[in-house]
């Protein structure tokens, strides 16, 4: 089986990465921690792009496609170090609101058009905490929820599989946002205390940690790629002993580690992508093992990035750790290395005790 992108998805992701590079460049992203505004600007060009409605189904208002869509478009914002997680925490509340009632269908026609920033309140580092609904009322507290700063509603879902529309700026809801070292890792804590719940109805969100995953390692594949085309540009200008540094026997061999780190880190995310969107029995593990390879994967290309570059890649004015820090952060976001390598060991037949036939014989 050949599996390649579509004509249409390659188009996607060039209309992308051209967008990004006219309307944030890097240049521009750098000013917005201070000028606070990166959050804003790029969702206005997400809505703009149709990028907001990307998975969520034409008849609901959307741009159609699904997973694999959605991952080509959390690459490129990691190519581009977008100041925002609220386009990848949109993902996440469109597979909520999709089989949800009438009052979900609106919020996702919102959502699509990108006028509202949904949100689901779910933990993405598993650090705990939980919010309950009863009578109407949200209670609880949800840490390290993507996105949360930027809401305009945050999506609670209750014990028995039901969702709930809370209004972020409404009386008994707060949101208190972290401190990262990535100034465009947008994570906060939800705080309920008797916040106003509008039902949503039911919702199958078993697989919402799942696609946070996929997206989470997507974009530290970006980054990743950016870095190598960033220090493959400074080696093979910068010079040592009359000569180019790119010239250097454990310089290429160096950049070559960092190419095979990405191109397997991208198949292991896109095999993953395509197994979630299609219901594939081995999506579970195959997530798993997208998470636990590629985001470590990315976090040592941008070491090794870091290292090529010398002192000036150490410097805040060199762009290098924007990308540095992006891949950094993606390593606690919705599962560890570790903890998806425990899922996919939970899979295998590690004791020796189950029956090793060769397939088809009995």
């Amino acid at each position: 089986m050949r599996f390649a992108l579509t004509d249409e998805q390659q188009m996607l992701r060039e209309s992308v990465r051209g967008a990004l590079a006219r309307e944030l460049p890097l240049a521009r992203v750098r000013e917005c921690p201070e000028r606070r505004d990166g959050g804003a600007a790029l969702r206005a060009l997400a809505a703009a792009q149709g990028w907001t409605g990307i998975g969520i189904d034409e008849d609901a208002g959307g741009q159609g496609g699904g997973v694999v869509e959605q991952v080509v478009l959390a690459e490129e914002l990691g190519y581009a170090a977008a100041p925002t997680s609220s386009i990848i925490a949109g993902a996440l509340a469109a597979r909520v609101l999709a089989v949800g009632g009438e009052r979900a269908a609106a919020l996702l026609e919102e959502l699509s058009e990108g006028t509202v920033v949904v949100v689901v309140a779910i933990d993405g580092a598993g650090a705990g905490g939980a919010a309950t609904v009863t009578g109407g009322r949200a209670h609880g507290s949800v840490a390290n929820v993507l996105a949360a700063p930027e809401a305009d509603v945050a999506i609670v879902l209750d014990g028995a599989g039901a969702a709930h529309a809370v209004d972020v700026r409404a009386s008994g809801c707060a949101v208190r946002a972290r401190e990262l070292v990535d100034p465009g890792r947008s994570i906060g804590v939800l705080d309920l205390d008797g916040a106003p719940a509008e039902a949503l109805g039911a919702v199958g969100a078993g697989d919402l940690a799942a696609l946070g995953a996929v997206l989470v390692s997507a974009e530290a594949v970006g980054a990743a790629a950016r870095l190598l085309e960033m220090t493959v540009e400074y080696v093979t200008q910068r010079q040592q002993f009359g000569v180019v540094i790119g010239s250097f026997q454990a310089i290429k061999h160096a950049a070559a580690d960092m190419l095979v780190e990405i191109e397997t880190a991208r198949s292991a995310v896109y095999y993953a992508a395509w197994a979630l969107g299609s219901g594939d029995a081995a999506a579970a593990a195959a997530v798993s093992m997208a998470k636990a390879y590629a985001v470590p994967a990315a976090a040592s290309v941008a070491d090794k990035a870091l290292a090529l570059h010398g002192a000036v890649g150490f410097t805040w004015e060199h762009d290098l750790h924007l990308f540095l820090k992006r891949t950094h952060t993606a390593r606690a976001l919705f599962g560890s290395a570790a903890a998806h390598r425990e899922l996919v060991a939970a899979t295998l037949d590690l004791t020796g005790t189950a029956d090793r036939s060769p397939v088809g014989v009995s």
